[in-house]
């Protein structure tokens, strides 16, 4: 009789836990269960091998509407009209680095390495008239980071392993011509970077090192005056700099484990923990550090999500993207622009994405993360014909033109945000 008793109870209770998540469900509930504030300071160990069980999509903001979807795809509908025509310009010939944005009395420049050459090249973008600025050819680059006006860190191939080298352009001629090329010289930084980024005011650089362990370091763009800030066994890293005081560190992302977002003192290497999350996780956190994009693998996909600071909170994204398709605003901390797929094919995210066995085709949406609404900006391939993977994103100053990288070839473009009609 006891058994029958407990067995009724047990059956009640399943019978409530379910009558409750379809409540939850059927509200549209925006809780997120699977990220949350990290309490116990996660222990620096490489995590231990681990089954991931994908949880389904759930996303349930309005441009992310997948009643009509053809199976293993997402489909994305922007929630206001587009703002007119804008317009697409190329800035570059071939295969180019990051791109950088520069403003001098002779106008404003969008600055890019050749990955062919190496040369160095700037591009009016007004007029758009290209100048070759450097005399030296530099084999296999396979990225660029920017510092103060003349001084970059180009990344390159070399038979055991990638080397960077911290370079200052010579002073322009006095008479200087559209033909005249610059020297350059500058100090190879130590063997072993992993990820190198540029502190939001250009002066300093922080670098990850990684051989039995990873350490991180401080140092001068020439790599003077370092400064050891941290040492983890965790290998793989991906850093950002959003704010002069702050280095964001998130474990690289894979659908086969966890991740994790710190954020690093720049200045005593004190560590917070800030979100920890499902498989996929990779995250992009504003200059004032009070709002964070980040995904998560599915077991479809991916879901974006917006995390609050100030809340403690966490939101849908208005569109479905992972971070590193967008650029946040330096102007309104709610305001981000995102190169948004169209589609997303079945996959392992984001590992699929980063080996090239998924190629997105994206348009361009400017979106509020308060509001949660997306303003459709462009479908490159209207325009071009072709479609575009669009990544690394970055604004000029008046935040009039922004800036990306197709993924698809690696030509550098720009697009104007003010409408030509």
């Amino acid at each position: 009789m006891i058994k029958k008793i407990i067995v009724i109870i047990l059956i009640l209770l399943v019978i409530i836990a379910g009558v409750f998540l379809y409540i939850q469900k059927k509200n549209g509930s925006i809780s997120n269960p699977t990220v949350q504030k990290i309490v116990d300071y996660f222990p620096f160990g490489k995590p231990n091998n681990q089954t991931i069980s994908l949880p389904p999509d759930n996303n349930n903001s309005d441009t992310n509407n997948n009643d009509n979807n053809t199976p293993g795809e997402t489909n994305q509908n922007n929630t206001n009209p587009a703002i007119g025509r804008l317009t697409l310009e190329r800035l570059s010939d071939g295969p180019a680095t990051s791109g950088t944005f520069t403003k001098t009395v002779d106008g404003s420049f969008v600055e890019y390495i050749d990955r062919a050459t190496g040369n160095l090249y700037d591009v009016n973008i007004d007029s758009l008239t290209k100048t070759r600025l450097t005399n030296k050819t530099i084999q296999k680059v396979v990225d660029a980071s920017w510092g103060a006006a003349d001084n970059f860190i180009v990344r390159y191939g070399t038979d055991s392993g990638t080397e960077s080298f911290s370079a200052r352009l010579a002073a322009a001629p006095l008479f200087a011509t559209s033909t005249s090329l610059r020297d350059f010289s500058g100090t190879f930084l130590p063997s072993g970077i992993t990820d190198i980024v540029v502190s939001p005011k250009k002066d300093k650089l922080f670098y990850l090192v990684t051989a039995d362990t990873t350490k991180g370091f401080v140092s001068l763009p020439d790599g003077s005056k370092k400064v050891q800030l941290l040492d983890t066994p965790v290998s793989e890293w991906i850093s950002m700099w959003p704010k002069d005081d702050t280095i964001t560190l998130t474990t690289k992302a894979s659908a086969a484990s966890s991740g994790y977002l710190y954020f690093v003192n720049s200045k005593n290497g004190s560590m917070d923990p800030i979100l920890s999350g499902q498989a996929g996780f990779t995250t992009l956190t504003n200059p004032s550090l009070g709002n964070i994009l980040y995904s998560e693998s599915t077991s479809q996909g991916f879901i974006t999500n917006t995390y609050n600071a100030e809340t403690t909170g966490s939101l849908p994204a208005p569109v479905t993207t992972l971070p590193e398709k967008c650029v946040w605003s330096k102007k309104n901390t709610n305001t981000a622009y995102c190169a948004v797929p169209k589609a997303i094919p079945s996959g392992n995210y984001p590992d699929s994405w980063y080996q090239g066995i998924v190629s997105f085709n994206d348009a361009l949406y400017k979106i509020d993360v308060k509001s949660g609404t997306a303003t459709f900006l462009i479908d490159p391939y209207e325009q071009l014909k072709s479609d575009v993977d669009g990544v690394k994103l970055f604004l000029d100053d008046n935040e009039d033109t922004l800036f990306f990288t197709n993924k698809k070839d690696s030509i550098l473009w720009g697009l104007r945000l003010t409408s030509s009609s």
